[in-house]
């Protein structure tokens, strides 16, 4: 086995390996941020055969001094290789996501300590109708990206992923395969964008909440709630059986509001860091 870093050549052969795996699992084989990274700016490490047959591979994502990882591969032993190789070039401000928790005993061993907990809930569709709101909801379109941007900036400040993202992030997410303008649904109150529930459809026909914020100045007023529904309504019309979503496990008033709406945990995806060490 050697390894090597993944250069621009690699990339479809990734992507296939990732599928692959992906199908085998029954389930993303790394998030969608990573394959982003590699269809812009591929980085990260893979581990081949001397044939070059892939055995694993840790695509990875930079944010200020942050390099954000995951690791993909049938093997406890490529796992732990190519974790190491990270490490060996990026010790510190290092964070690496176990989906469904795959070899956290190599990552917890390789010196990273838990920082996040993330839930993946799910619910059937349709759920039972709520009352007409405050809000106008309406799908995307074109000339709304710098509002939506303002509204997800604002409630995502300071989130790790969904924060601080720029023209250039929205315009990488329009160009997947699964975008459709009808699927971010805009909450206008007034006549201004005000917050948002960015739908998603996946090929086998389940429905995802990409992503739901609301702009903290009207928070309080069940926006949150309103947008919801909206969103599991648009998927249920789209003929979606269930809906699944991602939420962090410290978001208390989150996790309230989705079990109250239906939503059951199905599984939980786990973030591990490697920083600076405290000084005594």
């Amino acid at each position: 086995m050697r390894r090597r870093k993944i250069e621009p050549e690699d990339v479809p052969a990734v992507l296939s390996y990732l599928e692959a795996l992906g199908e085998e699992w029954a389930d993303e084989a790394v998030g969608e941020r990573k394959i982003i990274g590699l269809l812009h700016r591929p980085d990260g490490w893979l581990a081949e055969k001397d044939d070059g047959a892939i055995l694993g591979v840790a695509p990875a994502v930079v944010s200020g001094s942050w390099r954000t990882f995951e690791v993909a591969t049938r093997s406890a032993d490529v796992a732990r290789s190519l974790i190491a190789a990270t490490v060996e070039e990026h010790p510190t401000d290092l964070r690496v996501w176990a989906l469904r928790r795959r070899f956290v005993d190599v990552i917890v061993a390789a010196g990273f300590r838990p920082e996040r907990s993330l839930h993946r809930m799910t619910t059937p569709l349709p759920i039972e109708a709520e009352p007409a709101g405050r809000l106008a909801v309406r799908g995307f379109r074109p000339g709304d990206e710098m509002a939506w941007l303002d509204v997800n900036n604002r409630a995502f400040a300071g989130h790790p992923e969904q924060g601080g993202l720029t023209v250039e992030d929205f315009i990488e997410r329009t160009e997947l395969s699964w975008w459709r303008p009808e699927d971010l649904r805009l909450g206008v109150l007034d006549g201004e964008v005000v917050g948002f529930c960015w739908t998603k459809r996946h090929p086998d026909g389940r429905g995802e909440i990409y992503a739901i914020g609301v702009d903290p100045a009207v928070g309080g007023m069940g926006l949150g709630r309103e947008l919801l529904t909206a969103g599991l309504g648009h998927l249920a019309d789209l003929g979606c059986p269930s809906a699944i979503l991602y939420v962090d496990a410290g978001n208390e008033a989150a996790m309230a509001l989705y079990l109250d709406i239906g939503f059951r945990r199905e599984h939980t995806d786990e973030a591990f860091v490697r920083d600076q060490p405290k000084r005594r």
